[in-house]
């Protein structure tokens, strides 16, 4: 807009002069003074944030459109949900340590799996992926080697060197980044964010087996790819089916360590063990007393904290210091809820119950 008007007032007729071609003759001379440095200090910065958009969008991040996310997700249905019914190991133990820089934002990974074979037979791979925006730089599984690598899929497949027996035992041990440099075209994140960081286990660990999540959903965008209309849910009455819960996770054990900014609170699955501060981070350890759904978050926040015991089991509302208003509300509604269902249900199982709050993006 800068350099339109100044192209502009070089070109403005000025008396009687009315023909185009000697106002461009004169153009260059109207250039000099003011309006020739306002022109060039905007053509400098139109160059230099052209360039440093195209460093963000296509260098330090990769340029996807939004037909090719599509086409790749075709794709990857094409050649992987074939594999979807493989008989897999269980996931019975999770161990993470993790390491958070909010500012960054970045999120370091290390940790392992104790993976068990509940079938009734022997078990020759182990299929494992993660998600397309983690870069895992390391993923071992105990007695296995690479079968299949399918790097632009984010999924790989184990073969055991020898097969896995019934009721055996093996581990896996991986690290992980996720990050983000600078900005992307789209998709940006804002899961790691200053204030209110909030991730799941499915964003910085592998997943065991193949899924439908992520796999294209629209139906017309689906037949424009040569895939069905849909991928429909298996009938009431395949018993096998019932094997797996709505999202595919398993029952686990979990000791999760998490290192943050010192004037942050974290939040973790289990029974908080320790809580240190030593050179501007602060270290806190969480270990489940009893078993979690294998799909939980994480978080990170300036937080305030509103507590209550209540027969034994501590609740506890994490918010922002600001938002107070229905803290009350929340602990009374947490007590009669405890009241009620273990009452008409099962006895509470945990130590603690808590509320959380995390940005809405």
């Amino acid at each position: 807009a800068v350099m339109l008007a100044v192209i502009a007032y070089g070109l403005w007729r000025r008396g009687t002069e009315t023909r185009l071609w000697p106002r461009l003759k004169r153009f260059p001379r109207r250039l000099f003074g003011p309006a020739g440095v306002i022109g060039g200090v905007a053509l400098a910065a139109f160059i230099g944030l052209g360039v440093f958009i195209y460093i963000n969008t296509n260098v330090w991040n990769e340029y996807r459109t939004q037909k090719q996310i599509e086409r790749l997700q075709a794709d990857a249905e094409k050649t992987l949900l074939r594999y979807e019914e493989v008989p897999q190991p269980t996931v019975t133990d999770v161990r993470l340590v993790m390491d958070l820089h909010p500012h960054a934002p970045s999120l370091r990974t290390s940790g392992a799996y104790l993976l068990e074979n509940r079938t009734s037979a022997p078990l020759r791979e182990v299929h494992l992926r993660w998600n397309d925006t983690l870069d895992m730089e390391r993923l071992v599984v105990q007695g296995a080697t690479v079968a299949r690598d399918w790097p632009e899929f984010s999924y790989r497949i184990y073969r055991f060197t020898t097969p896995m027996q019934p009721g055996e035992r093996r581990a896996v041990r991986f690290e992980s980044v996720l990050q983000q440099r600078g900005f992307m075209n789209s998709g940006n994140t804002t899961r790691l964010v200053d204030n209110g960081t909030f991730v799941n286990n499915f964003e910085f660990a592998p997943m065991v087996g193949m899924g439908r999540d992520g796999l294209l959903t629209d139906r017309s965008k689906r037949r424009k790819l040569g895939l069905p209309a849909e991928l429909r849910p298996a009938k009431v009455e395949e018993e096998g089916a019932r094997g797996r819960n709505y999202i595919g996770a398993d029952w686990v054990t979990a000791d999760i360590t998490v290192t943050t900014d010192a004037d942050q609170t974290v939040v973790a699955p289990g029974d908080k063990r320790s809580d240190t501060v030593v050179n501007g981070r602060r270290t806190a350890r969480f270990v489940t007393e009893s078993p979690v759904l294998n799909f939980f978050s994480v978080q990170s926040a300036r937080y305030a904290q509103s507590r209550r015991v209540h027969n034994g089991v501590e609740m506890v509302v994490f918010h922002d210091p600001a938002h107070t208003r229905n803290v009350p509300r929340m602990l009374e509604a947490l007590s009669n809820s405890l009241d009620y269902y273990q009452a008409n249900f099962s006895p509470y199982q945990f130590r603690q119950a808590r509320i959380v709050e995390f940005p809405d993006y």
